[in-house]
This record gives C-alpha cells, sequence and structure tokens, in this order.
C-alpha cells in the first residue's frame, strides 16, 4: 500500500510548473507566418509545386524539390538567409498520398 508524502512548502514550489510565458511575434515571424499561409493557400502555388517541398520568401517560391535538404541549401543561398529563418512547406498531393492496398 502506498503511504502518502509529506512535501514540503520549498518541494512543492519547486513542483510547480510555471505558467508559459507569451511574447510578440517578430517581424520577421509574422513574415514567415504570411509567407507559410500564402504558400499553402495559394492555388497557382498548390498546382505548380505539388508533391513537393518549397521555401516561400516574401509572397514568392525561392527553392523548391522533393529533397528537403537540397531545397533549404537552395533557399538558403538564394535569400541568404540561414536556415531556421526560411519555413520549408510541403505542399502535399492529396493523390498521391491515397494508395490502393
Amino acid at each position: 500500500m502506498n503511504q502518502p508524502v509529506d512535501l514540503s512548502n520549498d518541494r512543492k514550489r519547486k513542483m510547480t510548473r510555471r505558467a508559459p510565458t507569451v511574447r510578440e511575434a517578430t517581424p520577421q515571424e509574422r513574415q514567415q507566418h504570411e509567407d507559410m499561409s500564402w504558400a499553402l493557400q495559394d492555388p497557382e502555388v498548390q498546382v505548380k509545386y505539388r508533391g513537393q517541398y518549397v521555401v516561400p520568401y516574401q509572397r514568392r517560391i525561392v527553392a523548391h524539390g522533393t529533397d528537403v535538404t537540397l531545397v533549404r541549401e537552395e533557399a538558403m543561398r538564394a535569400t541568404g538567409k540561414k536556415a531556421e529563418q526560411l519555413p520549408v512547406v510541403p505542399i502535399v498531393d492529396l493523390l498521391q498520398e491515397i494508395s490502393p492496398e
């Protein structure tokens, strides 16, 4: 049978989780979000790059392909930005995702 454990106030405080802090997105983060949303919703991007990874940057596709590593490297060369500054978006081909068994 389990015995109750008496925790000191100090130990209870250490075990209590802090509420996460929320900060406002930076202009760069907002731009990344807008570029990602655009790439995921733009019909031309969806058709032209179906089944590929794309890197949207300032509402244009700066790199695309099926190898995410190569796509990211191409985008870094094209923009001069670091990898973590560039969103990579998969453009899903729904017909390819459904395979008959």
